[in-house]
């Protein structure tokens, strides 16, 4: 929801209408003369709240209460400022931490969110010991993973199990942002004095279906890419002829193209975008 808004102090705000109004929904403070620094909420479910603090520290709710406990009690992540805290925005019970400070492993990673005292392990082997500005998840693929760094983006493909430096021409700059659009799948970052930088994450699969002679593909609005058409058929039926986005000044292709012997019946183009 949209018009959902949080924002935090010393305490977690939270607002329905857009900020016109607001709601504590922290204790206060969650942490004396201690600032809130980051703020991860549940694509999936609204009540699960965690914040970060300046000066290190992990509070939050799984129930949306107002009383946010601290979800880091045997204190196994370092006492560094919090920059990001963000939620898996398939499962609820992962969540991850990164830190803004020199020295300290920068990310860490629980999977035991909903457990009254979740357990943080590393999870940034490859990534040296500088600030983790900022963090995204893949939503169309949770082990896919993104840090902005103090000197520049590193990806994981595996969940936070290892990291390698991510970006082509991109220079040694400190990331402060990013995000991933939620249709196009391009990862947007925003750096230290060197603007901003964008770049496709990997597949966009659409599945279009149609009927008659031509059937116009596009991917989510991106035609820029390579097109993989896979069609079902038993080996028999008359031939069909389809039109891969043939009107775009970047289209797939400009000429229909004839796929031959699919049986009789509706077929499903599934087109795969790989920027």
């Amino acid at each position: 929801n949209p018009n959902t808004l949080y924002f935090g102090s010393d305490v977690l705000y939270r607002s329905t209408d857009g900020g016109t109004s607001v709601t504590k929904v922290s204790q206060e403070p969650i942490s004396s003369g201690v600032a809130i620094s980051a703020i991860g909420i549940s694509p999936q479910n609204d009540n699960v709240r965690v914040v970060g603090l300046r000066t290190g520290g992990i509070f939050g709710t799984t129930t949306g209460s107002s009383t946010l406990i601290n979800l880091d009690a045997s204190n196994t992540v370092p006492n560094g400022f919090i920059a990001r805290v963000v939620i898996d925005p398939n499962n609820v019970n992962t969540a991850y931490v990164t830190l803004s400070s020199f020295g300290f492993v920068s990310v860490w990673k629980t999977t035991t969110l909903n457990d009254v005292n979740p357990i943080w392990t590393a999870a940034a082997t490859g990534i040296p010991n500088v600030p983790v500005n900022a963090f995204a998840i893949d939503a169309s693929n949770s082990n896919n993973l993104y840090a902005g760094t103090d000197i520049g983006v590193y990806i994981s493909e595996d969940a936070g199990a290892s990291w390698v430096p991510f970006g082509t021409g991109l220079p040694i700059v400190a990331v402060f942002d990013m995000a991933i659009h939620p249709v196009t799948k391009v990862l947007r970052i925003a750096t230290h004095g060197r603007g901003l930088w964008e770049i496709p994450t990997g597949d966009i699969v659409c599945n279009v279906s149609g009927s008659g002679t031509t059937t116009p593909v596009s991917c989510n609005g991106n035609t820029d890419g390579t097109a993989t058409i896979t069609l079902a058929g038993d080996g028999s039926g008359a031939p069909g002829t389809y039109m891969l986005d043939g009107g775009g000044p970047q289209a797939f292709a400009t000429n229909p193209f004839t796929i031959t012997n699919l049986s009789a019946g509706n077929h499903t183009i599934v087109a795969t975008v790989t920027a």
